[in-house]
């Protein structure tokens, strides 16, 4: 179990750190303004996935650790939620177009059009997490963890060629990632059925119990996202309509990244420990003993490695970006306090979306999120931008103690 959890772990951190240093390769190879309007397209499409159901996957590994025994093929998590992550993506790439064409959200043609191609690409992301998160759900931790390393380095690949070959950096980036998607929807799709005999997009069922379950997750789970994901996302729209300045909204973008890059350590290990969690789910001593390990052993951790960090912070940024983004450094170190609460907020709501409990994570995740926004808005109107991390900090102080509480409220302790 313990070299499982390891790979596990580290497959993921590498994974998304993958990402994280090809949005920072790009942002260091174009100008502030070409990387502000990236951002924006980016935030855009983010709010679209949430939509599609970017939340479900671990849906399927929770549902498929818990069932698989008792299902066939013609009525597993993942043929389901495919089903329903379908059908929510039609749902939204019919109303997105009706907003972008309507709404007009972004003031440039060119960047509409191309996240118009975006949009119909919407299931794509969330088809692909699926499948990944159903091998985990299987206990196929090794199989998961290379999937999930070869769809970020494949898409990661992919976008950098088409940033650094075609002229319109926009248009590569938006065609890299398009293609980088689809690329890696074939693969998860071959190796599928290289490893089990079925049809993934079969939609019959005869388990109701189960596909029940997955329906009351999507509700939950859409209700907390949209709250959550899709409210948080915003944040780069309210930049960018407040300031009207495309170097303020990549720099804004930027410090963003950096902030979800700090979670990736208390991610990486809830994800990794997802499947034991799961299995926990019904013995809620066990729970709160193995929660309660987990945060002492990752939160002394994350502080040394946030101190270090804090130390070189301008180094670091000055080595990425060189004379751009010369603000970027301050900031960071008021952002890595900040990532010492969202580590801890990230273990509690990795315990609640393991065991299946969406109410709670929704519950949670709304209310946080809405109390970002809200502060971030107070931050940017009655002082000046450059304070903005503030808000970023008084945000997550108020969603630690809050997960503490709806912890300790679900383990009656």
């Amino acid at each position: 179990m313990v070299p499982e959890i390891f790979i596990r772990m580290v497959g993921i951190f590498s994974s998304r750190l993958i990402t994280f240093l090809t949005s920072l390769y790009i942002a260091s190879l174009l100008s502030e303004g070409e990387w502000g309007r990236i951002s924006l397209i980016m935030n855009y499409f983010t709010i679209f996935l949430v939509f599609a159901g970017n939340f479900f996957p671990r849906a399927i590994t929770t549902y498929t650790a818990q069932n698989i025994p008792n299902t066939s093929n013609s009525n597993s998590a993942l043929i389901i939620g495919n089903r329903i992550v379908l059908i929510a993506s039609a749902v939204t790439i019919v109303c997105g177009i009706i907003f972008i064409k309507f709404a007009n959200p972004i003031s440039d043609t060119r960047s509409e059009s191309l996240l118009l191609l975006l949009l119909l690409m919407v299931s794509v992301p969330v088809l692909s997490q699926n499948i990944i998160c159903y091998f985990q759900g299987l206990g196929k931790v090794g199989l998961m963890t290379i999937l999930e390393l070869v769809r970020s380095i494949t898409t990661s690949a992919i976008i950098i060629f088409g940033v650094k070959s075609i002229n319109e950096s926009l248009t590569g980036w938006t065609y890299g990632k398009s293609l980088g998607i689809l690329l890696t929807l074939f693969i998860l799709i071959i190796v599928y059925y290289g490893n089990r005999v079925g049809n993934i997009f079969k939609w019959k069922y005869s388990d109701i119990q189960l596909y029940d379950k997955l329906k009351k997750y999507f509700y939950w789970g859409l209700l907390g996202a949209v709250f959550s994901i899709a409210i948080r996302n915003i944040d780069v729209i309210i930049i960018s309509n407040t300031f009207h300045n495309d170097a303020r909204t990549g720099l804004f973008k930027l410090s963003i990244l950096f902030f979800t890059a700090f979670g990736l350590f208390g991610q990486s290990i809830t994800s990794a420990l997802h499947h034991r969690i799961a299995a926990l789910a019904d013995n809620l001593p066990a729970l709160k003993l193995f929660t309660f390990k987990m945060k002492l052993i990752t939160i002394p951790i994350y502080c040394l490695v946030a101190l270090i960090l804090f130390i070189y912070s301008a180094n670091i940024t000055t080595f990425i970006f060189g004379d751009k983004y010369i603000e970027l450094g301050a900031i960071l170190k008021i952002i890595l306090i900040a990532s010492i609460f969202q580590i801890y907020t990230f273990i509690n709501g990795g315990v609640w979306a393991g065991i299946g409990n969406m109410k709670m994570n929704s519950q949670f995740f709304s209310i946080s999120s809405i109390i970002y926004i809200i502060v971030l808005i107070f931050f940017i109107n009655k002082f000046d931008f450059h304070l903005f991390p503030y808000a970023l900090l008084i945000s997550s102080i108020f969603a630690a103690v809050y997960s503490e509480y709806l912890f300790r409220k679900l383990l009656k302790v």
